[in-house]
């Protein structure tokens, strides 16, 4: 089995396109998995898609109800401290459950 994962650690306008592109790389001898908050579980599985929760709703729900997000300067520094930093450790230790040699990661941000 070839595995194909998406991480996102965006919002539902990143998780969407990925949905997509999973239904369609999913077919016999491949796999689709979505990596993100678990606020999209969901409409991920709803979709046919493998899905994998990075991170806790609340983590979710902090950084996008955080008051700052919007600031014109201090936006950057709080998704990096809230929406980036705490899940990049995490995000590794899911990626090394995968097969090296059998595993494709499609990600920007990665």
């Amino acid at each position: 089995m070839k595995h194909i994962l998406f991480p996102t650690l965006g919002s539902a306008g990143d998780v969407a396109p990925l949905i997509a592109l999973g239904q369609a790389l999913n077919r016999p001898g491949f796999q689709a998995h979505i990596i993100a908050s678990p606020v999209f579980r969901t409409m991920v599985e709803q979709a046919g898609i493998d899905f994998l929760p990075l991170g806790s709703e609340q983590q979710f729900t902090a950084l996008v109800g955080h008051p700052d997000l919007y600031h014109p300067t201090r936006a950057f520094s709080v998704v990096v401290r809230l929406g980036v930093l705490p899940f990049l450790r995490p995000l590794l230790d899911l990626i090394r459950n995968f097969p090296k040699q059998d595993t494709l990661i499609v990600s920007p941000l990665l």
